[in-house]
C-alpha cells in the first residue's frame, strides 16, 4: 500500500498538510543495530521481473566488508520472499519467475520463487565471465574452460557441449553472445583467432586474423550493468589495422563474415554496447564518444564524452543525460527522433543533481539524481513531477509496479537501528514539498494567530535541490514581506500582519513545479450581531400554493452601531419572492426580518406514496467587525391522491381469476418499481391506493406487472379500471449434464405428488434440455434413470405461473467388477478351465495392470461360466448367470488375495452386466465378495485363487493382476514399469553381486558362492513371477510387446553400434545376449539358469593376476559393477515412492534409471549417443557408456578372449609370457570369469525391460 504525503488533521477548523518520507514506507529490507558498531550498506545491484525485485547489497563493519545479501521482494504482496547471505555474491539476473546469481565464482545458484525449488549449477573455469543468462532465449550459458554447458532458466540441464580441440584457447574475458551463438578471441598456436559457437547445435565456425589486423568484439560495461549480449546479428566489432594505425567499425555476420566502414574511424578499440533496438546501436567508446549507428553502417548521431546515460526509447527515440562538467556547463536532458534529430533539450541540473536514465513509463522518463527522482514528458521535457527526499537519506530507483515506483533509502548512520528500505509512491503523484513552518507568536495552538498584527514565518527545509530552486512564499491574506534570507538551508525568515478579520489564511509555499498550502486561523472576537428567534410559516391562501414564510428577530449585542448593512439571501429547492432586512442596528437593539419564498417543485424525486419537499435558506452578513449566518431548512409533505383497479383474465379461458396480491407489481414509466402503495384484493380485481399526484399534470403512465404478463397504462382520470390477460399456467425446464456437458437422448419422468396417475415423459436434446408446459399449481417430483448411471430425483413446487429450473449432474455407477471365467477345455471333453477374463469399469492399461477411475467405490469378485460352451465358441457373449458362492477377499501384507471357489450347477444366481451399475440390497449376492477402493492406497499386487468344479473335474489357477489408484491415470508407462521392478523390493541385496565378484576375482578365493549366489537366485525368483504364466501372460500381448522391443532394440540398434565401436562382433555374439535374457522370461527354476563358478581354482598358476588386474583395472568390469550399485540406491527410492503412492516421483526415479540402463539415445547407431554423464551419478569425471551396452560389448570381448585372444592386463610380472601363454591362460581365465559377468547382465535384465516400457 502506498503510505504518501495526503495526511490530514483537523484542528481547530484548520487543515494542515504533513509530509514524511517514512509515510512511503512499504517493507523494511533489513536492520542492523548499531550500538557501538559502524555499519554501512552498499547497494551492489537491484533487478526486476514483473512482480518480483531482487536487491543485491553489501554490509562493511568498520570499513570492512562482513558479508553480501540478496533478497528478493513480491511486489504484489510487498514481502521478502527470499533471502541469501554469503561473500561474493555476483551478478544476479530475474527471468520470469526465476533467480539467477553466482557465490564466490564457483556456484550458480538458480531459484524458483514460486516453488521455492533450488538448484546448484557449478561453476569451474578461468574465464572472468562464467556464465551468461540469455534472456530471449530463456537460457542460461556455463562456460567451461573446455566447453559449455547449456541450462533452462529453471536449471534443468538442456546440453553439454565440447569445443573441438585445437581450434582457439579463449582469453580470459572474451566473450560475448548474440541469437544463439557465443562468440570468443583467442588464439590457436599459429595465429589470433575468434572461434563463434552454436550454443544450441555445437556447431563452429572460425575467423583467422594476424597481429596485423584484428577484430574486437563489443566489451562489457561494468559500471552499467551491460553484458556482453545482442539479440541478432551483424555485431558491431572494431577493426584494428596497426600498419594503418588506425580502428574502423565494422559488422559480423553469424558466419564471422566481416564489413567494414572506411568512413566510420572509431576513436579506440574498447567499446560496448549500452543500448540495442531493432537495427540500431548505441556504442561508447570507453566513454570518450557516444555513437548512434544502424547495422548498415549509417552513423545517426555523435554524442559527446560528457555524456552520462543513453537509451532508446519506446517510440525508438534517443534519451541522453548530459553532465555539465566545466564552468558555465549545466546537467542536461536531451531527446532526440529515430532520426538523430533533436526533439527539445532541458536544463535539469536545478530539479536532478548528476542525472541518469532510469525508467521510462507511459510517454515520460524518469530520472534518478543523488537525493531526487523527476519525471519528464517525453513529447516537450516539461517536468510533471518531482519527488525530493531529505538529504540525509540515500534513496536510489529500484522498480516500477503497478503505477508504483519504488526506490531503496538506506536510513541515517546515526539512527539505531540502522536500516535499508524499501519506499514507495504513486507515479502519477507529481510531487511533494518538503517543507516545514514555524509561526511566532499564536494563540497556543501551532497554526492559529491574532488579527491585526505581526506573525514571524520562519521555513524549514533539508536539501540541496530546494536551495538551488529557492522557496517562495505567499500568502492569501495580510501583508508579508521577506525578513531574513538564511545562509543555510531551510531558514528563511518572513514577517506577516495578520488580516484584521477573524478568517482562515492560505500560505502558500512554492519551489519549481511544487507547491504546499498551509492554513492558518485568525482569531477574533464573538460576532456581535446575532438572530435572537426564526419561525416558519405556510401560506394560509389557496391562491398561493407551495409559498411559505420565514420570519425572526435579529439582535445587537454590542455597544457599536452599525450603519449600511448589506445582507445576503440564498435558497436551495425554493424561489425567494421577497425579503425585508434592517439596514441598520442600534447599541443593544432588535428588529424583525421576513422572507417570502415558494418551493422548487421541478426537480424533486417523486416517491409514489406521498412526497416530501424541502426547502434551505441561507442568511448571512459581513460587516466591520465581525459576520453572521444562519441556515433555515423547510419541509412540506404531499399527500397520496391517486388510485385505480386491475382486474384479471385467464389468457387461455378468457375466465376472470382471483389473483394473489404478492405477485403483482407496480412500476413508473422508468421501471422503478413503486413500493408502499396499498393492494386491496376485490373479487377478481385489486385496487391500488396511495399514489401521490406528479408535479406534472396528467397522464400518468405506470406499468404493471402480475407473474409473466405485463401492461403499460396511462391515468387520463381519476380512479380509472383496467383489464389483465394473464397465463395462470406454469412450466418447468430441466436441464441434464454429465460433467459440466449437456446430455442428449436422456428421457425424465415427471409426476405430480399425491396424484401420480398424471405423468409425463420427455426427452432431452442436443442441448440437455427438456420442457414441461401447462402445468397447473402443485408438487411435482421429476426422475432421471439410465442403464449404468446413478439414479436421482428431485422435487419442485408450482405456484400459478410459475418456471422452475431443474439440472441433473448425472453419474455413472462406478462399480468394478474383476471376473474369472470357467469352460470346457473343448467340445469332447468335460475337462473344466478356468481364465481371467478382464475387470469392468477398471481402466486397462495391460493385461494383469488396470488403474481405478475416479469415483469408484467397491470392487467385487466373481466367476462366471459358459454352460456347455468350450472355449472360443460364442466367446464374446457375457455370462448371464453367476455362482453364488461368496468370495472370500483378504489383504496379506501388501497383497490383497482373493480366493474363489465354485461348483457348477449349485445356487445359480441370474446375473447381467448392468448390475454392476445399479445399487441394490443383494449387491453382493449378485456380485460377490468386495474391498473398498478406499483400501488401496498404493499400488496392489492382486493375487485370485480360483478353483472350479464339475463332477470329478477340478481345476485350480492362481492368478495374479495390479491395481493402481486413481491418481496413476496419465502414469500409465510408469505402472508398466513398477510392476516389471516393484517385485524385486525383498532382494535389492542382489544386486551388491558386483562387488562380491570383484573381491572374489582380486584373490580368486572360495566364498564367492556362499556370499552372493543366493541373493542372485531370490531376486531372480521374484523378477521371475512378472513373467510367470499367470492371468494369460504366456500368450499376452504385453509380455509379445517387451519380447519384441527387446529384441528390435538388441539387434537392431544395441550390436550395430557396437559393431562400429568393437570393429567386429563375434559369431553368435547376438544370439548368446539374447539367451542370457531368455532366462528372465522362460525358466521354471532361475537357480538352475544361474550361472556358477564351477571351478575355482584355475588351471594354470598365471591366470590368477589376470583375473586380479581384470578386477583392479577392467574399466568395463568396474563400470558394469559401480552402476548396478548405483541402481541398487535408484531401485530402493522407487519403492519408497511406490510404497508412498507418488506417481511423479516414480517418474523422476525412473528418468534415473533408464539414463543408467540403456541411456538417452537407446535407438542410435552411433556408439557415441550411448554414452551418459557418469558424473551425474558419480560414476566418474567423465561419460561413459550406459550398462546394456557395456553388458553387450563385454559378452563380445569374453568370446574372443575364449578363442585365439586375451586381455590386455596380464601385468609386468607376466611380461615374458609368449601369446600361447597368453591365450590359454585367457581361456582359463574364462572359465571363471564368464559365468561372473553372465550373472551381472542377468541382474540388468530387469532394468533393461522396464527402460523399453511405452
Amino acid at each position: 500500500m502506498i503510505r504518501l504525503i495526503m495526511s490530514f488533521f483537523l484542528l481547530l477548523g484548520t487543515v494542515l498538510l504533513s509530509f514524511s518520507i517514512d509515510d512511503m514506507l512499504v517493507l523494511q529490507v533489513d536492520r542492523l543495530n548499531v550500538n557501538e558498531n559502524r555499519y554501512t550498506f552498499y547497494i551492489l545491484h537491484t533487478g526486476q521481473s514483473g512482480k518480483y525485485m531482487y536487491v543485491n547489497y553489501s554490509i562493511y563493519k568498520a570499513g570492512k566488508l562482513l558479508t553480501d545479501r540478496i533478497k528478493v521482494i513480491d511486489l504484489e504482496e510487498e514481502k521478502v520472499i527470499y533471502e541469501d547471505e554469503g561473500k561474493n555474491i555476483y551478478s544476479p539476473k530475474l527471468e520470469d519467475r526465476f533467480l539467477i546469481y553466482d557465490v564466490e565464482d564457483t556456484v550458480l545458484k538458480v531459484v524458483d520463487l514460486e516453488t521455492g525449488k533450488k538448484r546448484n549449477i557449478l561453476l569451474n573455469t578461468h574465464f572472468f565471465s562464467k556464465w551468461m543468462l540469455v534472456p530471449f532465449k530463456k537460457k542460461i550459458l556455463v562456460f567451461k574452460d573446455n566447453g559449455l554447458d547449456v541450462y533452462k532458466v529453471s536449471g534443468d540441464k538442456l546440453v553439454s557441449f565440447r569445443y573441438p580441440e585445437g581450434l582457439v584457447k579463449p582469453w580470459s574475458d572474451a566473450v560475448f553472445v548474440a541469437e544463439d551463438k557465443v562468440l570468443y578471441n583467442g588464439y590457436n598456436e599459429k595465429n589470433f583467432r575468434c572461434l563463434i559457437f552454436n550454443f544450441e547445435t555445437g556447431e563452429t565456425a572460425t575467423i583467422d586474423y594476424d597481429m596485423y589486423q584484428q577484430y574486437i568484439i563489443p566489451h562489457c560495461n561494468i559500471h552499467a550493468r551491460r553484458e556482453r549480449i545482442l539479440s541478432k546479428f551483424p555485431i558491431p566489432v572494431v577493426m584494428y589495422k596497426i600498419k594503418n594505425d588506425g580502428h574502423i567499425l565494422g559488422f559480423m555476420d553469424s558466419k564471422g563474415q566481416v564489413t567494414s566502414f572506411e568512413k566510420l574511424k572509431v576513436p579506440g578499440g574498447l567499446f560496448w554496447v549500452e543500448d540495442e533496438r531493432e537495427d540500431r546501436l548505441i556504442l561508447n567508446f570507453n566513454g570518450s564518444n557516444v555513437w548512434v549507428v544502424d547495422r548498415k553502417g549509417n552513423k545517426i548521431l555523435e554524442l559527446p564524452s560528457s555524456t552520462s546515460s543513453v537509451r532508446f526509447s519506446k517510440d525508438g527515440g534517443i534519451m541522453v543525460t548530459i553532465e555539465g562538467i566545466g564552468e558555465g556547463k549545466k546537467d542536461k536532458f536531451v531527446c532526440y527522433d529515430s532520426e538523430g534529430n533533436k526533439v527539445f533539450e532541458k536544463v535539469v541540473e536545478q530539479f536532478v543533481e548528476h542525472p541518469s536514465i532510469s525508467k521510462e513509463i507511459d510517454g515520460h522518463v524518469l530520472l534518478d539524481g543523488m537525493s531526487s527522482l523527476a519525471k519528464l514528458s517525453l513529447k516537450n521535457g516539461d517536468i510533471e513531477g518531482l519527488y525530493i527526499f531529505p538529504i540525509e537519506h540515500g534513496v536510489s530507483f529500484a522498480g516500477f509496479y503497478k503505477g508504483k515506483v519504488y526506490g531503496l533509502r538506506i536510513s541515517p548512520s546515526y539512527r539505531n537501528p540502522y536500516t535499508l528500505d524499501l519506499l514507495s509512491f504513486p507515479i502519477s503523484s507529481p510531487g511533494w514539498l518538503d517543507v516545514s513552518m514555524d509561526l511566532d507568536p499564536t494563540t497556543g495552538n501551532p497554526f492559529e494567530v491574532y488579527n491585526d498584527m505581526d506573525v514571524k514565518v520562519t521555513l524549514k527545509f533539508n536539501t540541496s535541490i530546494l536551495e538551488k530552486m529557492g522557496i517562495d512564499l505567499s500568502v492569501d491574506k495580510g501583508h508579508l514581506s521577506l525578513k531574513e534570507k538564511g545562509e543555510t538551508w531551510g531558514l528563511d525568515t518572513y514577517l506577516w500582519h495578520t488580516p484584521v478579520d477573524e478568517t482562515k489564511v492560505k500560505m502558500t509555499t512554492s519551489s519549481g513545479p511544487l507547491s504546499k498550502e498551509f492554513y492558518i486561523n485568525v482569531k477574533k472576537l464573538e460576532n456581535p450581531i446575532v438572530i435572537e428567534s426564526i419561525e416558519e410559516t405556510m401560506s394560509s391562501s389557496s391562491k398561493e400554493p407551495w409559498i411559505f414564510y420565514v420570519k425572526g428577530k435579529i439582535k445587537n449585542e454590542s455597544n457599536i452601531s452599525f450603519e449600511n448593512l448589506n445582507w445576503n439571501v440564498q435558497s436551495e429547492n425554493s424561489e425567494i419572492l421577497r425579503s425585508s432586512f434592517p439596514s441598520r442596528m442600534g447599541e443593544n437593539c432588535e428588529a424583525n426580518f421576513e422572507v417570502k419564498m415558494k418551493f422548487d417543485t421541478s426537480n424533486v424525486e417523486a416517491v409514489w406514496n406521498g412526497y416530501s419537499l424541502k426547502a434551505r435558506l441561507k442568511i448571512s452578513l459581513n460587516y466591520e467587525k465581525g459576520h453572521l449566518e444562519k441556515v433555515v431548512e423547510k419541509a412540506f409533505e404531499v399527500k397520496p391522491v391517486y388510485s385505480l383497479t386491475v382486474k384479471f383474465r385467464d389468457r387461455k379461458t378468457q375466465k376472470y381469476i382471483k389473483p394473489d396480491p404478492d405477485e403483482f407489481f407496480v412500476y413508473d414509466k422508468n421501471g422503478v418499481e413503486i413500493k408502499n402503495i396499498t393492494k386491496i384484493v376485490e373479487g377478481n380485481a385489486i385496487k391500488i391506493e396511495g399514489i401521490a399526484r406528479g408535479f406534472a399534470e396528467l397522464p400518468l403512465v405506470l406499468k404493471l406487472k402480475y407473474l409473466r404478463s405485463q401492461k403499460t397504462v396511462k391515468l387520463t382520470k381519476q380512479n380509472p379500471s383496467y383489464t389483465m390477460d394473464v397465463d395462470f399456467t406454469s412450466s418447468i425446464h430441466v436441464l441434464v449434464q454429465e460433467g459440466g456437458k449437456p446430455k442428449k437422448g436422456i428421457t425424465i419422468h415427471l409426476t405430480k405428488v399425491g396424484e401420480e396417475k398424471k405423468d409425463w415423459y420427455r426427452t432431452t436434446g442436443s442441448d440437455g434440455t427438456c420442457v414441461f408446459d401447462d402445468l397447473e399449481k402443485g408438487h411435482y417430483k421429476i426422475t432421471f434413470s439410465k442403464t449404468k448411471y446413478l439414479p436421482e430425483e428431485k422435487e419442485v413446487h408450482l405456484e400459478i405461473g410459475d418456471t422452475k429450473e431443474v439440472s441433473f449432474d448425472v453419474k455413472p455407477y462406478r462399480a468394478i467388477l474383476v471376473y474369472i471365467e470357467s469352460y470346457y477345455a473343448n467340445a469332447w471333453s468335460d475337462r473344466l478351465n478356468v481364465k481371467f477374463k478382464g475387470a469392468r469399469n477398471l481402466i486397462k492399461v495391460s493385461d494383469s495392470i488396470y488403474i481405478i477411475p475416479e469415483n469408484a467405490q467397491e470392487i467385487y469378485f466373481n466367476m462366471l461360466y459358459k454352460v456347455g460352451y468350450p472355449e472360443g465358441v460364442i466367446s464374446q457373449i457375457f455370462s448371464e448367470k453367476s455362482y453364488d458362492a461368496v468370495t472370500e477377499v483378504s489383504k496379506e501384507g501388501n497383497e490383497v488375495v482373493a480366493h474363489l471357489s465354485k461348483y457348477q450347477g449349485k445356487n445359480i444366481v441370474t446375473f447381467k452386466e448392468s448390475d454392476i451399475y445399479k445399487l441394490c440390497e443383494n449387491v453382493e449376492e449378485k456380485l460377490g465378495d468386495s474391498i473398498n477402493v478406499s483400501e488401496i492406497a498404493k499400488p496392489t499386487k492382486f493375487i485370485i485363487e480360483a478353483m472350479a468344479k464339475a463332477g470329478d473335474s477340478e481345476k485350480n489357477k492362481k492368478i495374479t493382476i495390479w491395481i493402481f489408484p486413481s491418481n496413476w491415470v496419465g502414469y500409465e508407462k510408469e505402472a508398466k514399469q513398477v510392476v516389471l521392478l516393484y517385485p524385486l523390493k525383498g532382494n535389492i541385496d542382489a544386486l551388491d553381486y558386483g562387488e562380491y565378484a570383484r573381491n572374489y576375482l582380486k584373490e580368486v578365493g572360495d566364498n564367492l558362492t556362499t556370499l552372493a549366489f543366493n541373493k542372485i537366485v531370490w531376486y531372480g525368483m521374484e523378477a521371475l513371477e512378472i513373467f510367470d504364466d499367470r492371468a494369460g501372460w504366456k500368450d499376452s500381448p504385453f509380455k509379445s510387446f517387451i519380447e519384441n522391443k527387446i529384441k528390435d532394440f538388441v539387434k537392431k540398434k544395441l550390436f550395430k553400434a557396437l559393431k562400429k565401436f568393437a570393429g567386429e562382433l563375434v559369431e553368435d555374439v547376438v544370439d548368446e545376449y539374447l539367451d542370457i535374457f531368455d532366462t528372465l522370461k522362460n525358466a521354471r527354476d532361475w537357480a538352475q539358469r544361474v550361472y556358477k563358478v564351477v571351478g575355482e581354482g584355475v588351471a594354470l598358476v598365471y591366470s590368477g593376476p589376470l583375473l586380479s588386474n581384470m578386477a583392479e583395472k577392467h574399466k568395463i568390469f568396474n563400470d558394469v559393477v559401480n552402476i548396478e550399485k548405483v541402481l541398487k540406491e535408484k531401485l530402493s527410492i522407487l519403492i519408497s515412492k511406490v510404497e508412498e503412492n507418488d506417481p511423479e516421483g516414480v517418474r523422476e526415479v525412473m528418468e534415473d534409471i533408464r539414463t543408467l540402463a540403456i541411456g538417452n539415445n537407446p535407438g542410435s547407431e552411433n556408439p557415441d549417443d550411448h554414452k551418459i554423464d557418469y558424473q551425474a551419478y558419480d560414476l566418474g569425471e567423465h561419460p561413459g557408456y550406459n550398462l546394456a551396452f557395456l553388458c553387450a560389448a563385454e559378452l563380445n570381448n569374453i568370446k574372443k578372449w575364449k578363442k585365439n585372444d586375451y586381455p590386455p592386463y596380464f601385468g609386468d610380472e607376466t611380461i615374458s609370457y609368449n601369446v600361447e601363454n597368453k591365450v590359454n591362460a585367457s581361456h582359463e581365465a574364462m572359465k571363471i570369469y564368464e559365468p561372473i559377468f553372465k550373472n551381472l547382465i542377468m541382474l540388468s535384465i530387469p532394468f533393461v525391460y522396464a527402460s523399453s516400457v511405452k
